[in-house]
């Protein structure tokens, strides 16, 4: 297993990854450090910030990446916030599916808790 130094929004992260994808993990995280920097100037203060997806590769989960590129998120939408009363990041809302195995524990785990349900009646399933 190969140990690889990746830098996003001027953090440093240690991630573990197999032999030969170091290139391709620099490359990720490349990508990410420029779409947290391109939302840190997207934001102006005193608006809303929206992910709308919010994915890691499988290949790149269980070492840490998720958590870090939500810190990276959540410091760039606080760096954002007005300094005006109500000062900083109030909180953060999410929306994601139950059955999927991972979000069930990723966001519990960064302290998350359900606010409500949503429910379907026909239309799109899990499989679709």
């Amino acid at each position: 297993m190969a140990q690889v130094s990746i830098n996003i929004a001027n953090r440093t992260y240690e991630l573990a990854c197999g032999e030969g994808e170091e290139p391709r993990v620099h490359e990720l995280a490349s990508y990410v450090d420029e779409k947290v920097n391109e939302l840190r100037l997207q934001l102006p203060p005193g608006t809303v910030g929206f992910i709308h997806d919010f994915m890691i590769a499988e290949a790149l989960r269980g070492q840490g990446l998720g958590r870090a590129l939500w810190a990276a998120t959540l410091e760039a939408l606080t760096a954002r916030a007005p300094a005006a009363p109500p000062r900083g990041l109030q909180g953060t809302w999410l929306i994601y599916r139950p059955t999927n195995p991972t979000g069930a524990r990723f966001w519990p785990a960064l302290g998350y808790t359900p606010l409500y349900h949503m429910w379907r009646r026909g239309g799109w399933t899990r499989d679709e």
